[in-house]
């Protein structure tokens, strides 16, 4: 779980809504006084970390952000004057048909303490040899006599040369604030440069085959710089084109954060929770970049389950791991990781259990086989109740907050505890309770990506060996409690398990992607392991690269805000597990 203390801030990050954001390393958590009730937001409930490699792979986008060619509109130089005694020489040059090449030859974001600092090598030409700049240059000779003024005496150069200037090194620099503010509808990471970019060009090589040389010489004479005119000309357009750089950088940068961003209700049967996940917190060091996010599940108590007595989730101490850092058995380097506090899973938890999502009342009208026959696969003796087939009523009564661990067989390890399942049938000529029984359900989910699809895959491996049951009511076959409950795997696997197949198959949940010129920039590794000093956090190690899926989010830099693909499967992939609820999920009554 995650407490309110405070943490350290730097030069380029400030308080927001009361909550300190860290800057140097994190520092321990303390257990909150108060429980987490639904719908409560408990900060720092996830963090994503971009590491040192990370930001090598996102710069890597850079050069398919960058357009080729910036068209600089044209240019007009002099007209300049040298005098004599008896007169002057005056000349000018126009410039036309520039287009300026920036190519990134090296580029580095490198996490330090409060900032990130941004440095590239380029390669800044102006035209080509096969696009050339049109420069047309003329001097005239002007006899200049007092009280008289100034007459062409006889034109000196008057011709129109291609040139282009040969691309020079240019170094960029520039540093970069990461911030989380809060002055939009939900709050948001906002990347900045602290200044302008420092940049330097200090050579220009002119190249061309018409009279260049005729130019250049008569322009010394007449001790006209052509190569600093021109330099002095295109530095603002060049400076302009090089600040829009920075944009490109910081929305960049926001982009790969805010598909974190969530904002959703998802329907609960005939209830709702609410999803909320933001940022709240952001740390650099030089270990990488942390963004924390606060995060809620809430839902409006169901009267199903009010009888029991359960306001709150279950909460868990522990502390983070460290910023940059993956688990021993975690393929290294890693570009992201990703970390979900169980108090997060565990309240998602409750919000589905508290809006009556495990409530169900079944019958002949479910469209399953729902009939006295069950009854017999649990126990002979409960069958010659019913000589032949009856409806049968098939309610459930949870009676405890199912919860969540990252430690376990799988990704994410599901217990159930007291799922109390009541067999009522018609027996005297009124409705009875034939069974009654409490099952403990320990489920399993596996997430792997898929690449192909762009999605991540949801696998529920549950059989009858994950269910046990104890049984609560049985006056009808007395003496074989013990035979009854070691039956319901049995009644699980050849009654409920073939009926999965249609609800737990090809559970899916699409992936964002970048847009990074004609490549789409996403996940192409992801390997889970739980995490932190207690080991309480469900920990996801990724890799980004080139894919060739498109994404299930715009990429618009405004987040999920209706969720990535249906917002259906993180619910289902919760209930699903539990024993009999995938089976009822097809037409269901709340009780």
């Amino acid at each position: 779980m995650r407490s309110n203390l405070p943490t350290l801030t730097g030069a380029f990050v400030r308080p927001i809504g009361g909550a300190a954001l860290a800057l140097a390393l994190v520092l321990p958590f303390a257990a909150l006084a108060d429980p987490w009730t639904s719908g409560a937001v408990i900060p720092g409930a996830a963090l994503v970390d971009i590491t040192p490699d990370g930001f090598d792979a996102l710069v890597a986008l850079l050069p398919a952000l960058i357009p080729a060619s910036i068209v600089i509109p044209d240019q007009h130089i002099g007209p300049q004057s040298l005098d004599f005694f008896v007169g002057d020489v005056r000349g000018g040059l126009d410039v036309t048909n520039i287009n300026v090449n920036v190519a990134i030859q090296s580029a580095q974001i490198v996490p330090q303490t409060g900032f990130l600092a941004f440095d590239a090598a380029t390669l800044v030409g102006v035209g080509t040899p096969s696009s050339q700049i049109g420069v047309h240059g003329w001097a005239e000779i002007r006899a200049c006599l007092p009280f008289v003024g100034c007459t062409p005496y006889g034109s000196l150069i008057n011709t129109t040369c291609p040139i282009y200037v040969e691309p020079a090194a240019v170094d960029l620099g520039a540093d970069i604030a990461l911030e989380v503010k809060d002055d939009q509808l939900v709050p948001y990471l906002d990347a900045s440069l602290t200044g302008p970019i420092d940049w330097s060009l200090t050579d220009v090589n002119i190249r061309g085959d018409c009279l260049v040389g005729d130019i250049m010489s008569i322009a010394d004479d007449l001790g006209i710089d052509i190569e600093g005119l021109l330099l002095d000309a295109l530095r603002p357009q060049l400076d302009s084109a090089i600040q829009g750089l920075g944009g490109t950088i910081t929305t960049t940068i926001e982009d790969a954060f805010d598909q974190a961003t969530i904002e959703q209700d998802v329907a609960l049967g005939t209830s709702n929770m609410h999803v909320a996940i933001h940022p709240d917190a952001v740390t650099i060091v030089p270990e990488g970049v942390r963004l924390s996010l606060a995060g809620s599940f809430g839902s409006v108590t169901a009267p199903c389950v009010a009888e029991y007595g359960h306001f709150d989730s279950l909460e868990t101490p522990g502390e983070d791991p460290a910023i940059g850092s993956a688990e021993a058995d975690i393929p290294s380097p890693h570009h992201v990781g990703v970390f979900i506090d169980d108090d997060l899973l565990n309240q998602a938890l409750f919000a589905v259990y508290n809006g009556g999502a495990l409530c169900f009342e079944l019958g002949e009208d479910s469209g399953l086989p729902i009939n006295t026959a069950l009854l017999g696969i649990l126990s002979p003796q409960l069958g010659d109740l019913f000589p032949t087939s009856q409806p049968l009523t098939i309610k459930t009564r949870p009676a405890e907050v199912p919860t969540a661990s990252p430690v376990g067989n799988h990704d994410l390890n599901i217990a159930v505890d007291k799922l109390g399942v009541d067999f009522i049938g018609l027996l005297d000529y009124r409705n009875a309770t034939i069974l009654a029984a409490d099952l403990h359900v320990d489920a399993g989910v596996d997430v792997t990506l898929d690449q192909t699809a762009g999605s991540l895959a949801i696998d529920v491996p549950l059989t009858g060996e994950d269910l046990h049951a104890t049984i609560r009511l049985n006056e009808f076959a007395p003496g074989e409690d013990e035979a009854i409950a070691g039956a319901f795997g049995g009644l699980f696997d050849s009654v409920v398990g073939p009926l999965l197949g249609g609800v737990l198959d090809n559970l899916s949940f699409a992936l964002p992607a970048i847009a990074a010129g004609t490549t789409n920039i996403g996940l192409n590794s992801l390997e889970w392991a739980a995490s932190g000093s207690s080991q309480d956090m469900f920990g996801a190690y990724a890799n980004v690269g080139p894919v060739s899926y498109a994404g299930g989010c715009d990429g618009s830099g405004g987040g999920c805000q209706t969720g990535c693909g249906t917002g259906e499967v993180p619910v289902r992939a919760v209930l699903l597990p539990l024993a009999l609820v995938a089976a009822l999920a097809r037409r269901r009554r709340s009780s």
